[in-house]
Protein backbone atom coordinates (compact mmCIF):
# COMPACT_ATOMS: atom_id res chain seq x y z
CA UNK A 1 0.00 0.00 0.00
CA UNK A 2 1.48 3.38 -0.94
CA UNK A 3 1.32 6.30 1.43
CA UNK A 4 -1.24 7.94 -0.81
CA UNK A 5 -3.71 5.08 -0.74
CA UNK A 6 -6.75 5.82 1.41
CA UNK A 7 -9.35 3.76 3.15
CA UNK A 8 -12.86 5.13 3.65
CA UNK A 9 -14.74 3.76 6.63
CA UNK A 10 -18.51 3.94 6.30
CA UNK A 11 -20.87 3.48 9.22
CA UNK A 12 -24.44 2.31 8.74
CA UNK A 13 -26.48 2.41 11.94
CA UNK A 14 -29.45 0.03 11.96
CA UNK A 15 -31.44 -0.83 15.10
CA UNK A 16 -28.81 -1.83 17.72
CA UNK A 17 -25.98 -2.74 15.34
CA UNK A 18 -23.31 -0.73 13.61
CA UNK A 19 -22.00 -1.69 10.17
CA UNK A 20 -18.67 -0.34 8.96
CA UNK A 21 -17.05 -0.74 5.55
CA UNK A 22 -13.37 -0.23 4.80
CA UNK A 23 -13.57 0.54 1.08
CA UNK A 24 -10.82 0.32 -1.51
CA UNK A 25 -10.87 3.44 -3.71
CA UNK A 26 -10.42 3.10 -7.45
CA UNK A 27 -7.73 5.80 -7.45
CA UNK A 28 -5.37 7.06 -4.73
CA UNK A 29 -6.76 9.95 -2.74
CA UNK A 30 -4.71 13.07 -2.07
CA UNK A 31 -3.76 12.34 1.54
CA UNK A 32 -0.38 11.78 3.12
CA UNK A 33 -1.35 8.47 4.75
CA UNK A 34 -4.14 5.91 4.38
CA UNK A 35 -7.17 6.99 6.38
CA UNK A 36 -10.29 5.46 7.83
CA UNK A 37 -13.40 7.60 7.96
CA UNK A 38 -15.10 7.39 11.34
CA UNK A 39 -18.86 7.77 11.78
CA UNK A 40 -19.95 11.21 12.95
CA UNK A 41 -20.83 10.12 16.48
CA UNK A 42 -19.38 13.11 18.27
CA UNK A 43 -18.86 16.70 17.27
CA UNK A 44 -21.70 16.44 14.74
CA UNK A 45 -21.74 19.44 12.45
CA UNK A 46 -25.14 18.99 10.79
CA UNK A 47 -28.69 18.34 11.95
CA UNK A 48 -28.68 15.10 10.00
CA UNK A 49 -25.57 13.92 11.87
CA UNK A 50 -27.08 14.84 15.24
CA UNK A 51 -30.33 13.02 14.46
CA UNK A 52 -28.43 9.89 13.39
CA UNK A 53 -26.50 9.85 16.67
CA UNK A 54 -29.67 10.29 18.72
CA UNK A 55 -31.32 7.34 17.01
CA UNK A 56 -28.53 4.99 18.14
CA UNK A 57 -29.59 5.36 21.75
CA UNK A 58 -33.29 5.81 21.06
CA UNK A 59 -36.08 3.34 20.27
CA UNK A 60 -35.73 0.72 17.56
CA UNK A 61 -36.02 2.27 14.14
CA UNK A 62 -35.65 1.42 10.49
CA UNK A 63 -35.70 5.00 9.27
CA UNK A 64 -31.94 5.68 9.31
CA UNK A 65 -30.46 6.11 5.87
CA UNK A 66 -26.76 5.58 5.37
CA UNK A 67 -23.94 5.13 5.13
CA UNK A 68 -22.82 7.96 7.41
CA UNK A 69 -19.31 9.19 6.60
CA UNK A 70 -17.36 10.94 9.32
CA UNK A 71 -13.94 12.45 9.80
CA UNK A 72 -10.93 10.50 8.48
CA UNK A 73 -8.61 8.76 10.92
CA UNK A 74 -4.98 9.02 9.88
CA UNK A 75 -2.87 5.88 10.09
CA UNK A 76 0.41 5.46 11.91
CA UNK A 77 2.95 3.50 9.91
CA UNK A 78 4.88 0.53 11.29
CA UNK A 79 7.71 -0.31 8.90
CA UNK A 80 9.70 -2.74 11.00
CA UNK A 81 9.62 -6.46 11.71
CA UNK A 82 7.03 -7.53 14.28
CA UNK A 83 9.68 -9.78 15.84
CA UNK A 84 11.24 -6.56 17.12
CA UNK A 85 8.20 -5.99 19.34
CA UNK A 86 8.33 -7.35 22.92
CA UNK A 87 7.62 -11.07 22.56
CA UNK A 88 5.78 -11.30 25.87
CA UNK A 89 2.14 -11.73 26.83
CA UNK A 90 -0.12 -9.52 28.97
CA UNK A 91 0.83 -9.03 32.59
CA UNK A 92 -2.70 -9.24 33.99
CA UNK A 93 -5.47 -11.79 33.51
CA UNK A 94 -9.14 -11.33 34.37
CA UNK A 95 -12.52 -12.77 33.38
CA UNK A 96 -14.32 -10.76 30.71
CA UNK A 97 -17.98 -9.95 31.32
CA UNK A 98 -20.19 -11.39 28.58
CA UNK A 99 -22.82 -9.04 27.19
CA UNK A 100 -26.36 -10.10 26.36
CA UNK A 101 -28.01 -9.81 22.96
CA UNK A 102 -29.72 -6.61 21.82
CA UNK A 103 -33.42 -6.69 20.95
CA UNK A 104 -34.13 -8.19 17.54
CA UNK A 105 -37.54 -7.35 16.06
CA UNK A 106 -37.13 -9.93 13.31
CA UNK A 107 -38.22 -9.59 9.72
CA UNK A 108 -41.90 -9.87 10.63
CA UNK A 109 -41.74 -8.05 13.96
CA UNK A 110 -42.00 -11.33 15.89
CA UNK A 111 -38.40 -11.53 17.09
CA UNK A 112 -37.56 -14.38 14.70
CA UNK A 113 -34.95 -14.28 11.96
CA UNK A 114 -36.76 -15.46 8.80
CA UNK A 115 -33.55 -16.77 7.16
CA UNK A 116 -31.91 -18.51 10.11
CA UNK A 117 -30.57 -21.99 9.36
CA UNK A 118 -32.67 -24.61 11.10
CA UNK A 119 -30.73 -27.81 10.44
CA UNK A 120 -27.15 -28.99 10.11
CA UNK A 121 -25.54 -29.99 6.83
CA UNK A 122 -25.32 -33.59 5.66
CA UNK A 123 -21.67 -33.58 4.57
CA UNK A 124 -18.95 -34.40 7.10
CA UNK A 125 -16.27 -31.81 7.79
CA UNK A 126 -12.99 -32.53 6.00
CA UNK A 127 -9.99 -33.69 8.01
CA UNK A 128 -7.51 -30.94 9.01
CA UNK A 129 -4.43 -30.55 6.83
CA UNK A 130 -2.29 -29.44 9.78
CA UNK A 131 -2.58 -29.20 13.55
CA UNK A 132 -0.28 -27.31 15.92
CA UNK A 133 -0.37 -25.58 19.28
CA UNK A 134 -1.57 -21.99 19.30
CA UNK A 135 -1.40 -19.27 21.93
CA UNK A 136 -2.10 -20.51 25.46
CA UNK A 137 -3.78 -18.81 28.41
CA UNK A 138 -0.80 -19.02 30.74
CA UNK A 139 1.62 -17.12 28.52
CA UNK A 140 -0.54 -15.14 26.10
CA UNK A 141 -4.07 -14.88 27.45
CA UNK A 142 -5.36 -11.68 29.03
CA UNK A 143 -8.32 -13.49 30.59
CA UNK A 144 -11.18 -15.79 29.76
CA UNK A 145 -13.00 -16.57 27.60
CA UNK A 146 -10.15 -16.22 25.06
CA UNK A 147 -12.44 -15.24 22.14
CA UNK A 148 -10.03 -17.07 19.83
CA UNK A 149 -10.04 -16.02 16.18
CA UNK A 150 -7.75 -16.54 13.21
CA UNK A 151 -7.33 -16.76 9.46
CA UNK A 152 -5.05 -18.32 6.87
CA UNK A 153 -3.08 -16.48 4.18
CA UNK A 154 -0.75 -17.69 1.44
CA UNK A 155 2.10 -18.53 3.84
CA UNK A 156 0.92 -17.72 7.34
CA UNK A 157 -1.75 -18.41 9.94
CA UNK A 158 -2.52 -15.59 12.38
CA UNK A 159 -4.29 -16.29 15.66
CA UNK A 160 -5.66 -13.65 18.01
CA UNK A 161 -6.94 -14.07 21.56
CA UNK A 162 -7.76 -11.71 24.40
CA UNK A 163 -5.34 -9.88 24.20
CA UNK A 164 -2.42 -11.19 22.09
CA UNK A 165 -1.54 -11.96 18.47
CA UNK A 166 0.44 -14.96 17.21
CA UNK A 167 1.84 -15.39 13.69
CA UNK A 168 2.61 -18.94 12.54
CA UNK A 169 4.23 -20.55 9.52
CA UNK A 170 1.34 -22.23 7.73
CA UNK A 171 3.41 -25.14 6.44
CA UNK A 172 5.29 -26.08 9.62
CA UNK A 173 3.16 -24.59 12.41
CA UNK A 174 6.22 -22.83 13.84
CA UNK A 175 5.39 -19.67 15.72
CA UNK A 176 7.22 -16.79 14.07
CA UNK A 177 6.14 -13.98 16.38
CA UNK A 178 3.76 -13.26 19.25
CA UNK A 179 2.98 -10.01 21.03
CA UNK A 180 0.17 -8.16 22.77
CA UNK A 181 -2.26 -5.80 21.06
CA UNK A 182 -1.00 -2.99 23.31
CA UNK A 183 2.58 -3.52 22.14
CA UNK A 184 1.44 -3.77 18.51
CA UNK A 185 -0.38 -0.43 18.44
CA UNK A 186 1.87 2.62 18.85
CA UNK A 187 1.28 5.76 20.86
CA UNK A 188 -0.89 8.17 18.92
CA UNK A 189 -3.50 5.61 17.88
CA UNK A 190 -5.27 5.70 21.29
CA UNK A 191 -4.95 1.90 21.17
CA UNK A 192 -1.52 1.51 22.77
CA UNK A 193 -2.86 0.95 26.30
CA UNK A 194 -6.59 0.19 26.13
CA UNK A 195 -6.98 -2.97 24.01
CA UNK A 196 -9.67 -5.04 25.69
CA UNK A 197 -10.41 -8.00 23.42
CA UNK A 198 -12.94 -9.46 20.98
CA UNK A 199 -10.21 -9.78 18.33
CA UNK A 200 -10.82 -10.48 14.65
CA UNK A 201 -8.28 -11.65 12.05
CA UNK A 202 -9.02 -11.55 8.31
CA UNK A 203 -6.91 -12.23 5.27
CA UNK A 204 -8.35 -10.26 2.36
CA UNK A 205 -7.54 -12.36 -0.70
CA UNK A 206 -8.70 -9.53 -2.99
CA UNK A 207 -6.07 -7.01 -1.88
CA UNK A 208 -3.58 -9.50 -0.44
CA UNK A 209 -3.65 -7.77 2.98
CA UNK A 210 -4.22 -8.82 6.57
CA UNK A 211 -6.73 -7.03 8.81
CA UNK A 212 -6.52 -7.45 12.60
CA UNK A 213 -8.89 -5.66 14.97
CA UNK A 214 -10.07 -5.59 18.55
CA UNK A 215 -11.95 -3.09 20.65
CA UNK A 216 -10.43 -0.71 23.16
CA UNK A 217 -11.65 1.22 26.19
CA UNK A 218 -10.66 1.91 29.77
CA UNK A 219 -13.47 -0.36 31.05
CA UNK A 220 -16.82 -1.63 29.68
CA UNK A 221 -18.68 1.13 31.54
CA UNK A 222 -16.20 3.91 30.69
CA UNK A 223 -16.64 5.52 27.26
CA UNK A 224 -15.43 6.47 24.71
CA UNK A 225 -15.18 3.16 22.85
CA UNK A 226 -12.67 2.44 20.10
CA UNK A 227 -12.04 -0.17 17.43
CA UNK A 228 -8.31 -0.73 16.96
CA UNK A 229 -7.63 -1.63 13.32
CA UNK A 230 -4.36 -2.88 11.78
CA UNK A 231 -4.00 -3.32 8.00
CA UNK A 232 -0.88 -4.97 6.62
CA UNK A 233 1.02 -3.26 3.81
CA UNK A 234 1.72 -6.57 2.07
CA UNK A 235 0.77 -10.24 2.37
CA UNK A 236 3.78 -10.69 4.69
CA UNK A 237 2.54 -10.03 8.24
CA UNK A 238 6.01 -10.41 9.78
CA UNK A 239 8.26 -7.99 7.93
CA UNK A 240 5.98 -6.34 5.38
CA UNK A 241 4.83 -3.42 7.54
CA UNK A 242 1.46 -2.31 8.88
CA UNK A 243 -0.90 0.67 8.94
CA UNK A 244 -2.39 1.14 12.43
CA UNK A 245 -5.59 3.05 13.27
CA UNK A 246 -7.44 4.02 16.44
CA UNK A 247 -11.04 4.37 15.30
CA UNK A 248 -13.65 5.98 17.56
CA UNK A 249 -16.60 3.58 17.34
CA UNK A 250 -18.90 5.54 19.66
CA UNK A 251 -18.67 8.09 22.45
CA UNK A 252 -21.48 6.48 24.49
CA UNK A 253 -22.24 2.91 23.34
CA UNK A 254 -19.82 -0.02 23.46
CA UNK A 255 -19.14 -1.79 20.15
CA UNK A 256 -19.41 -5.34 21.50
CA UNK A 257 -18.91 -8.53 19.51
CA UNK A 258 -17.46 -6.85 16.38
CA UNK A 259 -17.39 -9.07 13.30
CA UNK A 260 -15.80 -8.45 9.90
CA UNK A 261 -16.31 -9.88 6.44
CA UNK A 262 -14.61 -9.49 3.06
CA UNK A 263 -16.69 -8.36 0.10
CA UNK A 264 -15.79 -7.23 -3.41
CA UNK A 265 -15.92 -3.52 -2.58
CA UNK A 266 -14.63 -3.43 0.98
CA UNK A 267 -14.25 -4.89 4.45
CA UNK A 268 -17.54 -4.76 6.37
CA UNK A 269 -17.86 -4.71 10.15
CA UNK A 270 -20.86 -5.01 12.46
CA UNK A 271 -21.11 -4.68 16.25
CA UNK A 272 -23.74 -4.85 18.98
CA UNK A 273 -24.04 -1.43 20.54
CA UNK A 274 -24.53 -1.30 24.34
CA UNK A 275 -25.10 1.98 26.14
CA UNK A 276 -22.09 2.33 28.47
CA UNK A 277 -21.55 -1.40 28.13
CA UNK A 278 -24.86 -2.23 29.87
CA UNK A 279 -28.00 -2.16 27.70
Amino acid sequence: MSKRTAFALLALLVVATMAIAVVRPSAPAAVEYPRLAAPALEGATTDADADAVALVDGPLTDTISGPIVGKPVEAISFDGDVRSLPQVGPEEKAPAREMGSPPDPGGLGDGKDPVIQGAGGDAAAPAPLASFAGLDLQNWGGGWPPDTHGDVGPNHYIQAVNTSIGIFDKATGARLAAFTFNNFFPAGTTCDTINYGDPIVLYDQVSGRWIITDFGFASPSSPPYYECIAVSKTADPVGGGWWLYGFLADSASMNDYPKLGVWSDGIYMSANMFKRGRT
